[in-house]
């Protein structure tokens, strides 16, 4: 595997959004730490979701009664025959090998909410508590992170569950194609690096800019959310 460089920031999915949907909100988010994000009720009531989720299929507590309505989910999860992987935390070096999700070496981390292992094959669940859009990405680097602890899994598929359709997203059986998704990695790293080195961090105008976390002070795209 190709050897990267060190960076001064831990990647992970959601700062390598961050740097596909604008570079200087990436900067300000992951590099300044100077735009402060507060979350939003539909994203501590997500949290609250995994969680619950987790405890259910993990633990097998009851649902808190306000999710009461995932229990079908729960049940059907049950049902699949395999070994269950619960919010399993994973990380791989910048060398490309997996270490420990709070390691000092680590350069890409993530967290996969559930994957069902049986005979070497392996099935990727991601819960999704907000409105369907598919990003495979996630997945792919997600089964990257679990090849990389578990080379010896012979084929990983993934898919999103919407949980408020109650319905799971099309299975993506691309997600099994981890040597790309580390080149991938490999090429947003080097850019990253690239932009550290000579402070080269441009703002993107687009639609999330009324949602983002920079101030109007630290970017003139910045605007108040519709």
């Amino acid at each position: 595997m190709t050897q990267l460089q060190t960076l001064p920031v831990v990647l992970s999915h959601t700062s390598l959004n961050d740097y596909r949907t604008c570079p200087k909100r990436f900067f300000h988010k992951h590099i300044a730490k100077d735009a402060k994000e507060t979350k939003s009720f539909q994203q501590n009531t997500g949290i609250s979701v995994h969680d619950a989720l987790r405890k259910r299929v993990k633990l097998r507590e009851k649902l808190p009664e306000e999710f009461k309505d995932y229990e079908t989910v729960c049940a059907e999860v049950e049902s699949i025959p395999g070994v269950k992987y619960v919010e399993l935390k994973l990380g791989v070096s910048k060398s490309g090998h997996a270490c420990d999700f709070f390691a000092d070496e680590v350069h890409f981390r993530g967290a996969l909410d559930l994957a069902i292992s049986d005979a070497g094959k392996v099935f990727i669940l991601d819960w999704k508590t907000g409105k369907p859009w598919e990003d495979p990405l996630e997945l792919c680097l997600q089964a990257m992170l679990l090849r990389a602890r578990y080379p010896d899994m012979t084929a990983i598929v993934g898919a999103f569950y919407w949980l408020r359709e109650k319905r799971m997203g099309p299975v993506h059986p691309r997600v099994d194609d981890t040597a790309t998704t580390w080149n991938d990695l490999c090429q947003w790293s080097d850019q990253i690096l690239c932009r550290v080195k000579g402070g080269d961090w441009p703002a993107d105008d687009g639609p999330l800019c009324g949602f983002c976390p920079v101030s109007k002070q630290q970017c003139a795209h910045k605007r108040d959310p519709k």
